[in-house]
């Protein structure tokens, strides 16, 4: 099994699980236990693994983070529009979570990336961060000449630069 369905199938088994739970209301002892784990967890999960962050813990706290959120927010829409229940508003939460396991899973089931997933995905950090200040200066400026004061931070400033000297 391809490692990238992996999570996009947790989600989508605990949403089916989940649906049924209600469905059929079900209660303790199993039915707490199912629903802390779908509340909190699944619906954000899809589209903070779109973030490509490749830490976990940081993927975790994200979505649960982000779970809450999508559920204050359509909380708070059937609220305003006098339209709250909890069958519709598991309903809604349960169409979002699977349409964020869809574009999870979309790149790996197509074999080809979304061009959101992909400039998600395909940006790599870590390279970002660690551009020296020579090639940062030269893909803004478009030249591979710098200023003083970035010379000064490499350590190769000279003492007498004419060009941006005060006269």
């Amino acid at each position: 099994m391809n490692r990238d369905l992996v999570w996009p199938g947790i989600v989508a088994a605990s949403t089916v699980v989940m649906t049924v739970v209600v469905a059929l209301g079900l209660g303790p002892p199993i039915a707490p236990v199912i629903a802390v784990w779908f509340v909190f967890v699944c619906p954000g999960l899809p589209y903070v693994r779109l973030l490509n962050l490749r830490e976990p813990l940081s993927e975790l706290l994200l979505a649960i983070a982000l779970s809450l959120s999508i559920e204050a927010v359509v909380s708070l829409m059937l609220l305003w529009r006098s339209a709250w229940t909890s069958g519709r508003m598991l309903q809604i939460v349960v169409a979002l979570t699977v349409l964020g396991v869809l574009l999870d899973a979309q790149p790996t089931i197509w074999g080809r990336r979304s061009t959101t997933s992909a400039k998600l995905r395909g940006i790599d950090h870590h390279r970002v961060i660690d551009l020296s200040v020579r090639e940062v200066t030269s893909e803004v400026v478009g030249s591979t000449r710098i200023s003083p004061v970035l010379q000064a931070a490499e350590g190769t400033a000279e003492s007498d630069n004419s060009e941006y000297s005060r006269s």
